[in-house]
């Protein structure tokens, strides 16, 4: 006798008697239903053609699906189901463990608990869910939400696309963002929170440390308790500190009741520090050109001709300073000036305009950089930034000179400590009853003078 078709009513397997099938026991209570099919163990049922089923009380529902274990299902065609109390939902979708279910087409799901709702996904470990297309989720708690999204650690969650979060209650909720450590959220587009309890709000933006914020397109918070507020593309270090002006950065040094700034640079050029800088070199320095493009080595007095240094003699009433090589501090540097390529008042002041930066999307719609208006260097004319480059090829070489502090310098061997010199027709010290004073010598012909002009 030949089983009945699919569409007709299920049977128990004892009922099938032909020379090539084993006689079923009563007491199993298989039934076979589809073409095909088959049924083992105690209660198990194969609706589906070409399905099986096995274990206790598993069902195989759907064509050419599999049920294996302990009150499994296998709901749809070509799934499979095993373990205990899983559930294969979605066409040729996979569960395994216990009480886990696989809703989506091609997911699977397996562990304790999880569930698989998005096509394509994964879920594994202890209560998590992929609920989004071709998502991930792992270990204890977690959700994947965005589409291709991924999700691991402890309860995290991620409700954007291409998105990832791990560690201990993160969450993402930015696309192509991502969230890890504790407690930390990523809610800008293209953002990263890492730490403890940090955020990123803004398009870009990077939060890490400990309770930081980094709430500005672009923006970069670091440290302890700092903050970017609404200051696009701004970064901030330390501790208990905000920014305050655009693309600038910032060193936070306040307290729990009193937020403030050590120190900052803005974006213009201009710094600030609190207290004191501290550097290992010596004097005040300022940098000029020599005269007919000349080259004067460290340590000869020198005067100027113009705007131009020469070496300085014993005739000369003014002395601009000493040639050196480590001072304090440097002005009149050029190392990051580009005032050559940038409009100016008749006071050398860079002349700023606000210009406005259009909005900026993807090829799926998504903003990657909102609308903005930014303040800006006035550019000059491509022409005259030719021009004036050109004429700069042909300035002559510069030189640091130490206008107030130590500073280290040639002699001619009659220098001594606690004593005074002068330059000699040379450009180099000698003694004398006048001038600058000596402190030490350093060897047969350099001394060190304290020098102001």
């Amino acid at each position: 006798m030949l089983p009945k078709s699919a569409n007709e009513d299920c049977f128990d397997k004892k009922a099938v008697q032909t020379a090539e099938t084993l006689e079923v026991e009563d007491d199993c209570n298989t039934s076979v239903c589809g073409r095909c099919s088959s049924a083992d163990g105690c209660n198990t049922s194969s609706s589906g053609e070409c399905s099986h089923a096995e274990g206790c009380g598993s069902k195989a529902l759907g064509d050419c699906s599999h049920a294996e274990g302990s009150n499994t299902r296998a709901l749809e065609n070509n799934s499979h189901a095993e373990g205990c109390s899983t559930r294969a939902i979605g066409n040729c979708s996979h569960a395994e463990g216990s009480n886990t279910i696989a809703y989506s087409d091609s997911s699977h799901t397996e562990g304790l608990n999880t569930k698989t709702r998005g096509n394509y996904a994964h879920g594994e470990g202890n209560g998590n869910e992929a609920n989004g297309e071709s998502s991930h989720a792992q270990g204890v708690g977690t959700k994947a939400e965005g589409y291709a999204s991924s999700s691991e650690g402890g309860y995290t969650t991620v409700r954007g696309s291409y998105a990832h979060a791990e560690g201990y209650s993160t969450t993402v909720n930015g696309y192509y963002s991502h969230a890890e450590g504790v407690y930390t959220t990523a809610t800008g587009n293209y953002s990263h929170a890492e730490g403890y309890s940090c955020l990123t709000e803004g398009y870009g933006s990077h939060a890490e440390g400990y309770y930081t914020s980094a709430r500005a397109p672009f923006s970069h918070s670091e440290g302890y308790y700092t903050d970017t507020k609404l200051n696009t593309g701004s970064h901030i270090m330390g501790i208990y500190g905000e920014a305050d002006t655009p693309y600038s950065w910032f060193l936070g040094g306040g307290t729990s009741n009193l937020k403030a700034l050590a120190a900052k640079i803005l974006y213009t050029g201009d710094g600030y520090i609190r207290n004191a800088w501290h550097a290992g070199g010596s004097g005040y320095a300022e940098v000029y050109p020599g005269l007919g493009g000349q080259t004067i080595e460290p340590g000869y007095f020198v005067t100027l001709e113009g705007e131009f240094i020469r070496k300085a003699k014993d005739s000369d009433k003014f002395v601009l300073g000493v040639t050196s090589v480590n001072p304090a501090f440097v002005a009149s540097s050029s190392e990051l000036n580009l005032g050559s390529n940038f409009l100016t008042n008749a006071w050398n002041q860079t002349l700023y305009e606000d210009n406005l930066v259009p909005e900026k999307t993807d090829t799926e719609g998504n903003v990657t950089e909102p609308a903005h208006v930014i303040k800006q260097p006035m550019q000059k004319l491509q022409s005259s930034v030719i021009a004036q480059a050109a004429a700069s090829c042909q300035d002559s070489i510069s030189s640091l000179v130490t206008l107030l502090g130590q500073v280290l310098v040639l002699d001619d061997g009659t220098c001594e400590p606690n004593g005074y010199c002068w330059p000699n027709k040379d450009g180099i010290a000698t003694t004398s009853s006048f001038g600058y004073r000596v402190m030490k010598r350093i060897s047969d012909n350099q001394v060190l003078i304290f020098f102001r002009g």
